[in-house]
Parts: structure tokens; sequence; C-alpha cells
């Protein structure tokens, strides 16, 4: 039968810990440190849930994304793009390709994707331009 702690356990641990920073500190130990005296860039995570934080950032430590975030880069570059201008045949295809990311998006979140301010209007505009491009081509 597993062993079961006290919560002074921890605080005992902590208590420990928290000594032997104090000693490191008086010792120098953290004197030569890259970057000290420069202030932290902390990030906001106040979007990210509390018990996914840590996760987050371990992949980002790693290089990876969490496919939300990558989706929704994905879905901005491209609608830059696309309001920047380009040929037609390039337009039609990356309008088709912005619906599929924000119709996958939204039926994996249950939400609509912003892309911009003004959301709504934009959206709409690019989904009647997909449907207009999708009747001449028939």
């Amino acid at each position: 039968m597993p062993k079961e702690y006290s919560p002074n356990a921890f605080s005992i641990v902590q208590s420990i810990a928290e000594e032997r920073i104090r000693e490191a500190q008086l010792n120098g130990a953290f004197d030569d440190l890259p970057g000290k005296g420069a202030p932290l860039h902390l990030e906001d995570e106040s979007g990210i849930p509390e018990e996914l934080r840590m996760a987050y950032h371990v992949l980002k430590n790693a290089g990876m994304v969490p496919r939300e975030v990558q989706e929704r880069k994905e879905i901005s570059n491209l609608a830059d793009i696309l309001e920047k201008g380009c040929d037609e045949h390039t337009r039609v295809s990356g309008m088709r390709r912005l619906e599929a990311l924000v119709l996958h998006a939204k039926l994996r979140t249950g939400k609509s994707i912003a892309l911009h301010v003004d959301e709504d209007a934009y959206l709409d505009r690019i989904l009647e331009r997909i449907a207009r491009a999708k009747k001449k081509g028939k």
C-alpha cells in the first residue's frame, strides 16, 4: 500500500529548497547567469487554461506549436495574402483553402474564427467571392 504524505511533508521539502536557494545566492552562484539585470519577457498566458500552461510552455520551448495556434496563423497569413491581392487563379484557390481552414476550425472548436476586427463582413465577402467563383467555374 502506498504511503500517503501529509501536507507538512511538502512544506518541509519546500523549506529545504528555499534554504538552499538562499545559500546559493549568498555564495554568488547566480551572479554570472546570462541575462542578469535584464528585464524578463513574460508572456500573457491568460488565454490558456491553467492546467495546460506548462504543457504549452514545454511544447513551445521544443519548437512545437499547438495545432490551434498553427491553424490560426495559417488562416491569418492566407487572409493577409488574399487581402493584398494576387492573380485570379491564386486568389480563388486561396479563398477555397481559407474557406476549408475556417470551416475545419469552426467544426473542431465550435466557434467562429475572427480574421479581423470587422471579421463578419470580411468573412462574408470572402465566402461570397468563393461562391461567385464556383458559379463561374461551372
